[in-house]
């Protein structure tokens, strides 16, 4: 049993490993909707299965299955992880509070708030419902169709709820920072998807990109400051104003969708796996004749 359980440990931590270069790769081939959404179900699989290998293995320290060196380690590590995860869903939790906080009695024109303020700025800021943040600084330094490119990106992240797919993805790190790469893959995903989404409502992609780039350039260094709100103005901007404006074949998926399939794959039977071993070892413990 002592084995079995290592052993998934094991297999986890390589999954973790091998799973974030191959979702990233596979996330440059694919749509960028489709993307966000296969790089957060990678990232919480490979959670989930780390989470309950070390769960398993604390549980059979704890009730005498596993001898405590180096068992012991695992409940160590288990704590420490568990309590990263309390502390990113606590600010995660308070930041979407303080949003609600923040729109709550402020004039509002549809889904949209403009903010009388000189910083150039334009978020999406989740809620119920959402809206469409933006300062009169950056309405002033748009054209009619930049404006128009702007506020159908931001509002492509209220629609698709993308604030929820970064949030996966950040609480995912916080327990298995193995794939903490997949944090900043989620969010230029999630960017690309509105982007995308503006260029279909726009009808024209290089009025998008030149929104974009303009956005971030009269915006620099100036955001709504919350950890949950989403701004077409960051990240890597220059990447994402070449992919707006490159109109090649995409590349072909390949055998990236089929590793990244058999990784899920993986995931599931080591999410699974673990399950089993806890049950074993609970069950184990509990017998009378254990």
């Amino acid at each position: 049993m002592s084995t079995d359980l290592y052993l998934d440990l094991a297999a986890a931590l390589l999954l973790s490993l091998v799973a974030v270069p191959v979702s990233q790769r596979l996330s440059a081939r694919v749509h960028p909707r489709r993307a966000s959404r296969v790089l957060v179900a990678v990232a919480l699989l490979a959670a989930l299965a780390s989470t309950g290998a070390l769960t398993a293995l604390a549980v059979a320290v704890v009730v005498g299955a596993v001898p405590l060196v180096p068992g012991g380690a695992a409940c160590v590590v288990l704590v420490v992880l568990l309590g990263r995860l309390a502390v990113v869903a606590v600010d995660r939790g308070r930041a979407l509070a303080r949003c609600a906080k923040a729109l709550r009695g402020s004039a509002v024109h549809g889904d949209l708030q403009v903010l009388a303020e000189e910083r150039a700025f334009a978020c999406a800021v989740p809620g119920r419902p959402g809206r469409v943040v933006v300062s009169s600084g950056m309405l002033r330094a748009l054209d009619a169709t930049g404006r128009r490119a702007l506020l159908a990106h931001e509002r492509a992240h209220l629609v698709g709820r993308h604030h929820r797919l970064v949030i996966a993805g950040d609480l995912a790190a916080a327990v298995n920072p193995l794939v903490s790469p997949l944090r900043a893959a989620i969010r230029y995903a999630v960017e690309r998807s509105a982007d995308e989404a503006a260029a279909e409502q726009v009808g024209d992609r290089r009025a998008v990109a030149h929104a974009v780039a303009k956005a971030a350039l009269v915006g620099l260094g100036a955001s709504w400051g919350s950890p949950v709100a989403l701004a077409a103005a960051t990240g890597p901007v220059p990447r994402r104003v070449k992919a707006l404006l490159d109109t090649g074949p995409a590349p072909r998926a390949g055998i990236w969708a089929v590793l990244a399939l058999l990784l899920l794959g993986l995931a599931l039977a080591l999410v699974t796996d673990a399950a089993v071993d806890l049950h074993e070892v609970t069950v184990q413990a509990s017998s009378p004749l254990a």
